[in-house]
This record gives C-alpha cells, sequence and structure tokens, in this order.
C-alpha cells in the first residue's frame, strides 16, 4: 500500500482491483483530466516500486471527459 501512496496527485483518482493474498500483480484504474497526469502518476510509482515492478498500461479510454488508464502492477 506504501506503493499506492506514489501515485496520489491532485489530478489523479486511483482504484485498486483484483488482487488477493495469492496475486503477484493487481490491477490499478487511474481517472485524470489529461493523460499526462496519469503518465506522472504511473512514473512516480515506476520509482518507488523499482524496476522489477514497473506498471505495464493496458488500456487508455477517454469516458466523461476523463481519461480512464488501466494499468498492472507487481504486487509484493
Amino acid at each position: 500500500m506504501n506503493l499506492l501512496e506514489s501515485l496520489r496527485g491532485e489530478a489523479v483518482s486511483i482504484g485498486l482491483f483484483k488482487t488477493t493474498a495469492a496475486d503477484t500483480k493487481a490491477e490499478l484504474r487511474l481517472t485524470s483530466d489529461t493523460l499526462e497526469a496519469a503518465n506522472g502518476a504511473l512514473d512516480r510509482y515506476a520509482r518507488a516500486a523499482g524496476e522489477d515492478l514497473r506498471p505495464t498500461v493496458t488500456s487508455i479510454a477517454y469516458r466523461d471527459r476523463k481519461y480512464v488508464t488501466t494499468a498492472t502492477v507487481g504486487v509484493r
């Protein structure tokens, strides 16, 4: 959960989905006004997590004037 703190920012809201004690990956959903805000949040996460837990973007959608970016991340 400390790594999720690195995603915090004014322009990005975060949702954590699909993780259990047995999972090695989790799905994050970031909602933002701009793609730059979501990209910046994922960059901060990557720096905090280290290279082995770098997030992988799986989808980007534009809904209700917001960008919704979904990414998978490794879980320790």
